[in-house]
């Protein structure tokens, strides 16, 4: 019953949660680093975010836009694995080595108040082994590449509804010798 409560609270917070939606059913999608807000939209922007060994920062968020858009990370359900999102992620210094740290996806309210984390994963199950460039980097067969459904893996019910954020916090293990390759595919599901 509490464990309820909270989940409705968090979720009415960022729109769904333990509240009954009649909306039409989502429809997936994929978000790249050039989804993100203005200050977290190109590779050179995140690489600049990227935080000293040792410590966690927000390299990339993205504020959902008004309109009634609902987002939640990930796409599918592991019922049916062939249908459910997979991605990728690559911090790299081309030729030379990765950047090796754990990557948090989280739900941000539009005040910056609620933080919702939805998977932590460590970056070396998010991209090949091959750090030539992003091309080699980047996994393309799903057999490889880390599930993730929607909601995530506990499937998390809430939503995040207008100006609030999906974002992406980033604590670095230990970082390459000058990174300058960084991107990622990350499937979303989209609500309108």
């Amino acid at each position: 019953m509490v464990m309820q409560r909270l989940t409705g609270a968090l979720g009415g917070i960022l729109g769904g949660g333990g509240q009954k939606q009649t909306r039409k059913p989502g429809y997936p999608s994929l978000i790249t680093i050039a989804s993100g807000d203005a200050a977290f939209n190109t590779a050179a922007e995140v690489i600049a975010l990227l935080p000293a060994a040792g410590a966690k920062a927000r390299i990339w968020e993205m504020t959902i836009p008004g309109g009634g858009w609902l987002y939640r990370w990930g796409a599918g359900s592991p019922v049916t694995p062939d249908n459910q999102g997979y991605w990728w992620f690559a911090l790299l210094d081309a030729g030379t080595g990765f950047a090796s740290g754990i990557v948090t996806l989280a739900y941000e309210s539009y005040d910056r108040h609620t933080y919702i984390p939805i998977v932590e994963t460590h970056d070396a199950l998010l991209h090949s082994v091959t750090n030539t460039s992003l091309a080699t980097a980047a996994l393309i067969d799903k057999k490889q590449m880390q599930a993730l459904p929607e909601g995530g893996p506990l499937g998390n019910p809430a939503f995040v509804q207008q100006y609030s954020r999906l974002v992406i916090d980033y604590k670095c293990i230990a970082r390459a010798t000058a990174e300058d390759v960084a991107d990622f595919n990350i499937p979303v599901t989209i609500y309108s």
